[in-house]
């Protein structure tokens, strides 16, 4: 998350990416998403919306992630 508050969202990428090898999470692809989102990468933030509700299809705030993903393409 510091590297999205720094503006250095490609790092934030990577960042996200390395700890989803080590430990996949929901709220790791949640992050991921969002940091993709505000790149524009439409459809890779949308897998990881897909994946965050796959694995978590309770979580909070998870009808809004469902707005969110299904106009993403």
């Amino acid at each position: 998350l510091l590297y999205r508050k720094m503006s250095a969202h490609e790092q934030a990428v990577r960042a996200f990416e390395e700890s989803l090898d080590c430990r996949e999470t929901a709220l790791v692809h949640l992050n991921l998403a969002s940091t993709l989102l505000e790149l524009g990468r439409r459809a890779e933030a949308k897998s990881h919306i897909d994946a965050s509700l796959r694995m978590d299809p309770g979580q909070k705030d998870a009808d809004e992630l469902r707005k969110i993903a299904r106009p993403l393409r």
